[in-house]
Order: structure tokens, then C-alpha cells, then sequence
């Protein structure tokens, strides 16, 4: 005789009821396992909350916050009002934030958005990264503060004359009327320039530069080279007055030496320095918002362009290719220059 297991009188009655359920199959008295029947009534799933950034804590947050691009962390100050007040609080790399306080400086200079509206549509993508990796590739080291600004800037911000992104054509504006956008040439091959070196010694040698932009009277350069501390990193306008070599010469001349011609000419300093390239662009900002507008536009120039060492024209190549310094060519000017410092 098998033996039923024992259950009290009130466990019988409620297996009894729950088997009876509809949606269930009827499992032997006794079972605990109460399996769905097919076509019966579904169940809803239980809600799970899924993380969120709001769920997190603020120092998470704001972990979060400090590695955001320049871009995304201004428009994150519209997500909501808890953002706007947690953001400032983010510790954000000393170059990104003093790209912020520059275009937070800029959007409250006149004249900068109505400027910058007039060449707007003119705007091309670039592969930003690949322009700092073909950099990369000519020279082993580029200016920190470069690399962020290419990298992050937003291009609706860009000076007409000096952006990857826009023609290499001459600007319209005054007083940078007919400067010319070197950036824009093959943006997406950009090449370094060999520029003489000169400190006041017979020594002369070449120095990586980047050509910013040209003008009928002035050579603008980004300095790239890590062997010179003095000069790495910094921002040199060249004066192109007289039909001489692009020459880099430091400022300011040694006590010892009479010869101020070589940096003052008529009362025109022949070089003007600006210590890294973001006090570069605050500056060049300053003077070109208070130009007035000119609604007509300039034709891209035919490439490529040729290369003229003495030419006063904007149009040519200042200097030879970094890559080229080594031809004899180059080193020609190299000797012909040292001969003349002697």
C-alpha cells in the first residue's frame, strides 16, 4: 500500500484551489511546481530600473564630465539644470578650459557671430585626426594647444583666413584683406615648412614650421621644433618688407650687437612673437571682429602653388618642404644664408 505524503487539512484545501487556477495544469497533490499552461494568460514582467546618469553619484558625474570634448561640454549645459550647475565644477584639461574661456570670450566680443556668418556656408568636413597624423608623420612632436584646437574647435568659430576646413583663397576683410588661407591647402595632406634658424651666431639652420597664412607684407608660422625650447610652440609673424630669406631671428637682440635693422624696419618690427597658438587666436579674434563686413566672395586659388622664397606675393611658398630639407637645394639656401651672417 503506497503512503500519500501528509499535509494538515488547511495545505490540502489551498493546493486544491491553487490547482484548480485557471492557466495551470492540475500537478500531482502535493506539488509545489506549478508550471504556465499553454495559451493561458500571460504574467507581466516585473519592471527593472535600468542605471542612469542621474541615478549615479555626483562625483561620477562629474568624473564623467571632465573628459568630454570641448563641443559636448558646452551643449551639455542645455541637457537640464542640475548639468548646468554641476558642470563648472568639472576638472577639465587646462588646455580645454582655456579653449572655453576663449570662445566664451568670443561669443561676448561684437562683431564676432555676424563675421562669422558671412563665410559659414563655405565650410567643408575635414578628418581632423588625420591632419594631426600627418603631422605626426613629418615631425615627431606638435604643440599641445595645436593639437586640441584642430581637434576640437568648433569650426563656426573659425577665422576666415585660418581653417583646414575652409578655401585656400584670400580673405575679404580688412585688415587681413587678401590674407591668404594656407590652412585650406590640401587640408588633407597638410605638409611642414624648413625655415632658417638664426641666433645671432654664423650658425644657421632649418626649424619645422607650419605656414598659417600669408599677406602682401607678412608670413605667419606655428614653430614645431622640440630642440628649441625658446621657440616650440610659439606663434612667429615674419615681416616679408624686405626681399630677404624667411628667417626666424629671436627677439630681443643681444646688448652687444648695433645692428637694429635687422628687427625694426622703418619703424615696423620685422617679427612679432605670441607665446602658443590659443593666445594667438584670441588675438588675431580681437582685431578681426571690429572689421566691417564685405558681401562678396573670392575663388578658390588654383593649386599647387609654386615656391618663392623672396616673392612678396601671397600666393607662393615662402619656404621649402620639411621633408626637402635635405636636397641640395636646400641646403644651397642654408650656406648662402650662413655665408651671409658671418
Amino acid at each position: 500500500m503506497m503512503l500519500l505524503p501528509t499535509h494538515s487539512k488547511a495545505e490540502m484545501v489551498a493546493q486544491s484551489r491553487l490547482h484548480r487556477t485557471p492557466g495551470y495544469l492540475h500537478a500531482p497533490y502535493g506539488s509545489l511546481l506549478l508550471t504556465p499552461a499553454r495559451g493561458g494568460p500571460k504574467q507581466k514582467p516585473i519592471a527593472v530600473q535600468k542605471p542612469h546618469i542621474q541615478t549615479f553619484p555626483v562625483e561620477l558625474r562629474l568624473e564623467i564630465f571632465s573628459h568630454l570634448e570641448l563641443k559636448p561640454y558646452v551643449i551639455s549645459h542645455g541637457v537640464c539644470k542640475a548639468w548646468k550647475q554641476e558642470l563648472p565644477h568639472a576638472i577639465l584639461h587646462p588646455i580645454r578650459r582655456r579653449m572655453l574661456d576663449s570662445c566664451r570670450t568670443l561669443r561676448d566680443m561684437p562683431g564676432v557671430w555676424e563675421n562669422c556668418q558671412f563665410y559659414v556656408e563655405d565650410l567643408k568636413p575635414f578628418d581632423r585626426d588625420t591632419y594631426i597624423n600627418t603631422l605626426l608623420e613629418q615631425y615627431p612632436v606638435i604643440p599641445e594647444e595645436f593639437v586640441f584646437w584642430i581637434r576640437e574647435w568648433p569650426e563656426r568659430l573659425a577665422l576666415e583666413y585660418m581653417w583646414p576646413g575652409l578655401p585656400f583663397r584670400p580673405c575679404v576683410h580688412e585688415p587681413f584683406y587678401n590674407a591668404v588661407n594656407w590652412f585650406g591647402y590640401f587640408p588633407h595632406a597638410p605638409q611642414l615648412s624648413a625655415v632658417m634658424y638664426y641666433y645671432w651666431t654664423p650658425a644657421v639652420k632649418f626649424v619645422p614650421v607650419l605656414l598659417i597664412y600669408r599677406t602682401a607684407d607678412s608670413t605667419v608660422w606655428l614653430i614645431v621644433d622640440k630642440d628649441e625650447p625658446d621657440l616650440f610652440g610659439k606663434v612667429i609673424e615674419l615681416s616679408t618688407t624686405r626681399e630677404d630669406v624667411p628667417t626666424i631671428i629671436p627677439h630681443p637682440e643681444p646688448e652687444e650687437s648695433d645692428d637694429d635693422s635687422s628687427w625694426e624696419d622703418d619703424g615696423r618690427p620685422l617679427m612679432i612673437s605670441h607665446p602658443d597658438w590659443i593666445t594667438f587666436q584670441v588675438a588675431e579674434w580681437s582685431t578681426f571682429a571690429q572689421t566691417g563686413l564685405k558681401p562678396r566672395k573670392i575663388k578658390a586659388l588654383s593649386t599647387p602653388a609654386e615656391v618663392n622664397l623672396n616673392a612678396f606675393c601671397a600666393l607662393y611658398l615662402p619656404a621649402p618642404r620639411w621633408i626637402d630639407r635635405s636636397l641640395q637645394s636646400s641646403l644651397a639656401i642654408l650656406q648662402e644664408c650662413g655665408a651671409g651672417f658671418e
